[in-house]
């Protein structure tokens, strides 16, 4: 009897626990799908991260060599707001992630309450959305970014997008870097009308680091995704997982070899049109490069796409 009654009693905890889970799953699932990024979870999980941040021998706490080079530090100290525009987009954006989580560099103060601006479709993606909301990123629509300048907070924006992972195949030439700028001018409209400055910012080898090789079976998933959504995502970040990639990962985040990054000076619109401010800032990537390129010993050229 004392079998029978345990049994039961096992069962019904059982159907109780399945019940549950399957309300939370079908909770979960309706949200992230039918509603917008919520301001609270950015700050809720953005208090998570610090306080992460603030443990010690957590990942954030161990350093590894990394090199930054300010144009005019003590001008970007004095400047309040930003919106930091980076380039260029590796295939895993490893340049971001390298200066946001490592505490001995010194970007870390720039990043760690700076919030980036990704495609809002992977906030559509289960478990994804949490990484991201974690890493501090934020739907990249314009009236979110609005929301969030109005509201005293930085932004920082990949201006080439996805896009420019594609220029991370190991076909194209390693002495170039390639930019995609020609038609970008989003970021720009956004500075003009916020009335905020823009700090471009230079990862070094950031394309020639991690890269891929051409794969049909992603080609595939590109065009399934495509068809179901209307618009697609670049998914050859998955073969950033790869064995040497994996392997140059963790020499980035953890080896001797430095990494470079090159800070320019913030770039101040008044009431030049978004044509005028945007040949403006491509003349300043343009000079930012140049320097960097010096610094390395000028091993790379430019191509702006």
């Amino acid at each position: 009897m004392t079998i029978y009654v345990l049994l039961v009693m096992l069962g019904a905890i059982g159907l109780i626990l399945f019940f549950f889970i399957s309300l939370f799953t079908i909770l979960y699932f309706s949200y992230i799908l039918c509603m917008e990024t919520s301001y609270y979870e950015i700050k809720l999980f953005s208090w998570l991260y610090d306080s992460l941040a603030n443990i010690p021998f957590t990942i954030m706490n161990f350093s590894n060599n990394i090199k930054v080079e300010f144009k005019n530090k003590a001008l970007l100290d004095k400047t309040p707001h930003y919106i930091l525009t980076l380039h260029p987009h590796g295939l895993t954006a490893q340049g971001r992630i390298i200066n946001m989580t490592k505490q001995s560099s010194e970007l870390y103060p720039y990043f760690k309450d700076t919030y980036q601006g990704i495609h809002s479709i992977l906030f559509r993606i289960p478990f994804v959305r949490e990484v991201c909301l974690f890493l501090k990123c934020i739907p990249v629509n314009e009236s979110f970014l609005k929301k969030m300048i109005g509201n005293g907070r930085n932004i920082s924006l990949y201006p080439g997008g996805t896009r420019e992972t594609y220029f991370t195949n190991n076909k194209k030439d390693k002495h170039v870097d390639y930019y995609y700028l020609r038609n970008r001018k989003g970021f720009i409209r956004l500075a003009l009308e916020c009335k905020t400055p823009v700090v471009p910012i230079l990862f070094w080898n950031e394309q020639s680091t991690i890269m891929y090789t051409q794969s049909s079976v992603v080609q595939q998933l590109h065009t399934i995704i495509k068809k179901y959504y209307g618009h697609t995502i670049n998914l050859d970040i998955l073969q950033s997982c790869s064995i040497d990639n994996l392997k140059k990962l963790w020499n980035m985040f953890y080896g001797a070899e430095p990494y470079y990054v090159y800070v320019g000076e913030p770039i101040y619109f008044t009431d030049e049109s978004v044509d005028e401010a945007h040949a403006i800032y491509i003349e300043k990537i343009k000079e930012l490069h140049a320097w960097a390129n010096t610094q390395q010993g000028g091993v790379k050229t430019l191509e702006i796409m």
